[in-house]
Parts: C-alpha cells; structure tokens; sequence
C-alpha cells in the first residue's frame, strides 16, 4: 500500500511539477561574507559553533512568552 501511494506521488510530480513564478527571487545575495577569525586547514578538526543573543531586558516577557514575532 505505501509502495503504490509512493509511485503515485512520484508520478504526480511528473505530471504537475512545481513552476515558479516570473516574481520568483532567484537572484544571489548582496550581503558580503565575514572575514573568519580563524586560519582554518583542511585537517583543522571539528569546529564547535557558538550563538550568543542579547536580548533587551523590556523584551524578555515578549521573547519567553513565545510571542517573538509579534509587534
């Protein structure tokens, strides 16, 4: 059953593929890349990625509350 509704849904993309839109953004990026602090090699090893936010204090209630994208 799950075979059959496999090929099904293949098929269908065939049939009605996804289209994009003259509107559609496919241009590249304007943001420059950062200059890494490192001098990283090829065998340099795993590198571990750290992201520290800074929130506004006035902003803790809105940002735990789950309400982030809200005005």
């Amino acid at each position: 059953m799950a075979a059959c509704a496999l090929f099904l849904v293949g098929a269908l993309g065939f049939i009605l593929p996804v289209l994009l839109g003259a509107d559609g953004d496919q241009q590249g990026s304007e943001f420059p890349a950062p200059q890494l602090a490192l001098h990283l090699k090829p065998g340099s090893g795993p590198i571990a990625a750290r992201m520290v936010y800074l929130i506004a204090e006035e902003s803790l209630e809105m940002v735990t509350s789950g309400h982030a994208g809200s005005p």
